[in-house]
């Protein structure tokens, strides 16, 4: 398959930069940035302390407004970071804790990931070719350089920069043709520590922002995920919720 303008861009981005500490980095323009807490902070929506999202039982009903901690120990086991931990806030718009753990998931036509990645599928059509062997490499340049690879996946936009206080690369990923002809209808894009392992491929029309990190030697991602139908009030509501993400390591 013919690698698009974006991935080589994404290369030759990733060569420039590569060599650049986050403190020299340019401010991003595109995307949010947030500070490193030491514990998380008590909810100025609710005046209490954040709720606990992985406590929340999984398809229970639409999410009552305020901020939640995700412990991503909680689906991670011993291989995850065990202090990571991600705070955010959902507005009052038909946010759910679906089975899929680390996900947030709105019937608009958007959702929230938040995963520790650990390789990328072969082919994102084909998950029973299984994932890179040897596994992609363990920086954040590895696994963004690695995505320009992707069969059926097109990178739109890429950013160098410091992100929510740690360092690492913005990619925004338009994505597969027809999922219908993907083996057992669904694509798979990254693999992840914790249930289900995976982090879904983006189909044609989608947009899929991936931020990239790394976070005290762990490879972090944050992914905002948007349906071709989502309208410009749910990717604005869908915004809100990034630009209010705090990662405690």
């Amino acid at each position: 398959m013919k690698k698009s303008s974006g991935a080589l861009a994404l290369i030759l981005l990733l060569a420039s930069c590569s060599s650049q500490q986050a403190s020299t980095a340019p401010e991003s323009t595109t995307t949010p940035e947030a500070s490193v807490l030491s514990a998380p902070e008590e909810s100025t929506a609710e005046g209490s302390a954040p709720m606990s999202f992985e406590d929340v039982e999984s398809g229970s009903g639409h999410l009552r407004a305020g901020a939640y901690v995700f412990h991503y120990s909680s689906i991670g086991g011993a291989e995850a970071f065990p202090t990571l931990a991600f705070t955010f806030t959902l507005p009052s718009s038909g946010w759910d804790r679906v089975l899929i753990d680390g996900l947030a998931w709105n019937d608009n036509g958007t959702r929230l990931g938040l995963a520790v990645v650990d390789n990328l599928y072969v082919d994102p059509c084909d998950p029973d070719l299984g994932v890179h062997n040897p596994p992609v490499g363990s920086s954040v340049d590895d696994l963004a350089a690695a995505l320009g690879n992707v069969p059926g996946i097109e990178i739109k936009e890429t950013g160098f920069d410091s992100y929510f206080g740690f360092p690492g690369v913005y990619v925004v990923l338009g994505g597969l043709a027809d999922l219908s002809q993907c083996a057992d209808g669904e694509a798979r894009l990254a693999h992840a520590l914790g249930f289900p392992g995976f982090i879904a491929a983006p189909s044609e029309g989608d947009e899929h922002e991936l931020w990239i990190l790394q976070v005290e030697g762990t490879r972090v991602i944050i992914h905002a995920a948007s349906d071709a139908d989502a309208s410009d009030a749910a990717r604005a509501a869908l915004k809100s919720v990034v630009d209010s993400i705090e990662i405690q390591a």
